[in-house]
């Protein structure tokens, strides 16, 4: 298992006047260790994964708080954005995955599978899919396009999966 400790937290901002790029320290209120971190520029939001089962939300221009998100029952082992930041999805240990509308910071479906613990996730750059991985090596590809949830299990390795990417034209995971 592996974890994420902010320490320092600097944003890349342009200044307009000059057109010089400067990196500037943010006062961040970021004190926990975290399994996943996501960042959404269009939203001005990070999000962090947290072993305590919570989600935290903050702010990208400052890292002030903008809140804790606490559906799931277990550690929250990933976090990601879909490809127009719309949506984040967050896997856990619990065995679900939780599907959030990130403007209103609700969930909008939970996905419960007969599966061990959920290490990553990662929607296709479509958005019309969602990649999840498991501690033993099986792999699920959810199609969110159908009105009913159609899932594809496979063993994609011999041991945990703790990252998936999709190809750019989504036809590999």
């Amino acid at each position: 298992s592996h974890s994420v400790e902010i320490e320092k937290f600097y944003v890349k901002k342009k200044i307009r006047a000059s057109g010089k790029t400067v990196f500037a320290k943010v006062p961040i209120d970021i004190s926990k260790r975290f399994n996943s971190l996501a960042v959404s520029e269009e939203y001005g939001m990070i999000l962090a994964a947290n072993e305590d089962a919570a989600i935290y939300a903050y702010r990208l221009d400052n890292g002030k708080s903008l809140g804790m998100l606490e559906q799931h029952y277990a550690s929250v082992n990933a976090v990601c954005f879909s490809r127009n930041n719309k949506l984040f999805a967050t896997a856990s240990s619990d065995r679900s995955i939780i599907i959030w509308n990130t403007e209103t910071l609700q969930p909008l479906k939970r996905l419960f599978g007969r599966s061990f613990r959920y290490e990553t996730i990662r929607f296709n750059h479509g958005g019309t899919q969602l990649a999840v991985g498991d501690e033993l090596g099986f792999g699920r590809v959810i199609d969110l396009q159908s009105s009913r949830i159609r899932v594809a299990v496979a063993r994609w390795h011999d041991q945990k999966i703790s990252s998936i990417r999709f190809s750019a034209d989504d036809s590999v995971i």
